[in-house]
C-alpha cells in the first residue's frame, strides 16, 4: 500500500508515493452533519472541456507553485521536469534533473520545489525562476518527502533492502542543507504533530515510531514486537497522535510527551485513520483485502462508538469539509458516503470507474472530484459531484491518469497521464 496525497491505494494500482504537505495529521492527509446530506440548490449538468499538453515519458506527478503559476510535471522515465505555464497552458521549460524522478512539492515558506529521484538516488532544489538551485545527494532511496509548517522537507529514505535501518534526509528550508537522521526498519511517511512540533515515521518491520523533534533529536517509541504501525493521524480534539497497527489489532494514541496513553482495541487489521472535525471523531478503515472489512468510528474519550460494515478493498477515505461527508473509495468503482451524526450512517453510494484513487474538492464550487486511474494503456476518468453528492459530469482523462493537481490561479486541473507522455487539463 502507498499513500497519495494524504490518501491510500491498494499495491497494482499505482506504484509511486507522492510529496504531500504535512499538515495536522495527514490523512489529508487525508474526516461528518445531519443524517440527510444538507440539501442545496444544484446546478444543471456541468460542461467541461479536456485538453492534453504534451510533456515527458510516462508523467507521475504535477505540482502548482502559486507563487509564478507554474505547474510542474515530473516525467519518470524522462529525467525531466515539464514546467506548463499556468496562463497558456502550454510548456515553457523542460529541466533535467536526476534519473527516475518519481515526485515533487512545492515549499510555500522559500518558494522552492523539491523533485525527488529514486534511481540516483538525488533530490533537485528548483527555484521559483525554474532553475536548478541545488541537487542534493540522499543516503538511500527516497521513497516518501513531507513539508512541515515551518518549511523543512522530510524524506524518508530506504537502503537496498526494507529490512534494513532507513533514514529521514532533513532539509532546512533556508540554506537547503541536508541532514540525515536514522531511523527504523521500512520508514514510512513522516506525519506532523502540531501539538509539539515533533515529526512521526513509523518504522512498519521494527514495531516502533521515530520521533523527530525540532532539534531533530530522535527517540524511539516502542509499540511492542510485531505490532506492524501502517500510518497515524492527529486528533486536534485529544491534542494526541493516533497509530494504527495491522499485525497489533490496536490503536494507540500518543500524547505530546511521546507517552502511549490510551491503546484501543481493533481486532479487524485497523489501516487508515482519519480525523473528522466535525464530530470530533475517528475513522479507522481495515486494510484492503481482508475477509471482512469494517469501518470503525472511535470517539474523542478513545471509545469504539460504531463498527459498520463495508465492502472490502478500500481504497481512500476523505473528509468534505463544506458538507461534513466522509468518502471511502473502493477498487469495485463505488464510493460510500458517510454522514457525522452520533451514530454515522451510509447516506450514498456514489458510482464511478474502478480504482478511484484521488479526491479534491473544488474550493470556488464545492464540488468534489474523483481521480479513477485505469490501466497505463486504457484511458481514466474524472468523476464530478456537487456537494450534494449529484453525479455532474465524467470527463476522460489520458491513459493511465494517476494524480490530480488543481491550479487556484486559472481553476484548472491537471491529471498526469502516466501511460502517454501528455498532462489532461480539465477546464
Amino acid at each position: 500500500m502507498v499513500r497519495l496525497r494524504g490518501w491510500w491505494t491498494v499495491a497494482g494500482a499505482v506504484t509511486a508515493v507522492l510529496i504531500v504537505a504535512l499538515g495536522s495529521g495527514g490523512a489529508v492527509a487525508h474526516p461528518l452533519p445531519s443524517v440527510v446530506p444538507r440539501a442545496v440548490a444544484e446546478a444543471p449538468l456541468a460542461s467541461f472541456s479536456v485538453k492534453t499538453v504534451k510533456v515527458g515519458d510516462n508523467p507521475i506527478d504535477a505540482t502548482f507553485d502559486p507563487k509564478n503559476g507554474d505547474v510542474y510535471v515530473v516525467n519518470s522515465n524522462s529525467s525531466s521536469v515539464s514546467v506548463i505555464n499556468g496562463s497558456t497552458n502550454k510548456v515553457t521549460k523542460t529541466i533535467t534533473v536526476a534519473a527516475g524522478p518519481i515526485e515533487a512539492a512545492y515549499d510555500s515558506v522559500n518558494g522552492d520545489v523539491y523533485v525527488l529521484s529514486q534511481t540516483t538516488p538525488r533530490l533537485t532544489v528548483l527555484s521559483n525562476s525554474n532553475s536548478i538551485l541545488k541537487t542534493i545527494t540522499l543516503v538511500a532511496n527516497p521513497t516518501v518527502a513531507e513539508i512541515a509548517p515551518s518549511g523543512t522537507v522530510y524524506v524518508t529514505c530506504h537502503a537496498a533492502s526494507i529490512l534494513d535501518d532507513g533514514d529521514v534526509a532533513v532539509i532546512n528550508a533556508s540554506t537547503n542543507s541536508v541532514k540525515e537522521l536514522g531511523i527504523g526498519e521500512d520508514g514510512g511517511v513522516p506525519y506532523f504533530d502540531p501539538a509539539n512540533g515533533d515529526v512521526y515515521v513509523v518504522n512498519v518491520l521494527s514495531a516502533n515510531i521515530s520521533a523527530i523533534s525540532s532539534a531533530l533529536k530522535v527517540k524511539s517509541i516502542s509499540l511492542g514486537s510485531g505490532t506492524e504501525p501502517i500510518a497515524m493521524v492527529y486528533s486536534p480534539a485529544t491534542k494526541d497522535m493516533y497509530v494504527t497497527m495491522l499485525a497489533g489489532d490496536k490503536i494507540d494514541a500518543i500524547s505530546s510527551a511521546n507517552k502511549i496513553v490510551a491503546k484501543i482495541a481493533d481486532p479487524n487489521v485497523p489501516y487508515l485513520p482519519t480525523y473528522d472535525s466535525v464530530n470530533q471523531d475517528l475513522y479507522v478503515v481495515d486494510e484492503p483485502g481482508v475477509a471482512t472489512s469494517n469501518l470503525t468510528v472511535v470517539s474523542k474519550s478513545n471509545a469504539v462508538v460504531e463498527t459498520l460494515t463495508i465492502p472490502r478493498s478500500e481504497v481512500f477515505g476523505w473528509l468534505d469539509t463544506e458538507n461534513g461527508d466522509f468518502y471511502l473509495g473502493t477498487i469495485t468503482g463505488k464510493v460510500l458516503v458517510f454522514n457525522s451524526a452520533a451514530t454515522p450512517a451510509l447516506v450514498k453510494n456514489l458510482s464511478a470507474a474502478k480504482y478511484p484513487l484521488f479526491t479534491f474538492e473544488d474550493p470556488s464550487t464545492n464540488d468534489v472530484w474523483v481521480l479513477c486511474y485505469a490501466a497505463t494503456a486504457t484511458a481514466s476518468s474524472v468523476y464530478i459531484f456537487s456537494s450534494a453528492n449529484a453525479h455532474l459530469a465524467t470527463e476522460k482523462v489520458g491513459d493511465g491518469g494517476i494524480t490530480l493537481t488543481f491550479d487556484s490561479t486559472n481553476g484548472d486541473y491537471y491529471v498526469a497521464d502516466y501511460g502517454t507522455d501528455t498532462v489532461s487539463v480539465v477546464s
